[in-house]
């Protein structure tokens, strides 16, 4: 996919194909989540994660999100941790 794609990439190329992932998909969570990640912009990076946050309670439904609220960091942070998950520079 474009995002696995990114992860790949260089910061611009990781920019650039998150944006072109939110084209093809405006409900793409991953990729607005992915472009707030690379902003060194706090406030452009609140606005990317707003969007992530928006989408993904629209997906899910805000029943959802309110059960979990707060549950699956601990699941996925030991994943995002690790020395794997990291975009090349």
């Amino acid at each position: 996919t474009l995002i696995e794609k990114a992860y790949e990439s260089n910061l611009e190329e990781a920019i650039q194909l998150s944006q072109k992932a939110i084209q093809l998909d405006p409900n793409n969570v991953k990729a607005y989540t992915l472009l707030g990640d690379l902003q060194e912009n706090v406030e452009l990076a609140s606005k990317y994660y707003k969007q992530a946050i928006d989408v993904g309670e629209k997906e899910l439904g805000a029943d959802i999100i309110a059960e979990f609220k707060g549950k699956l960091w601990y699941g996925t942070n030991a994943y995002l941790s690790s020395p794997q998950i990291q975009l090349h520079e």
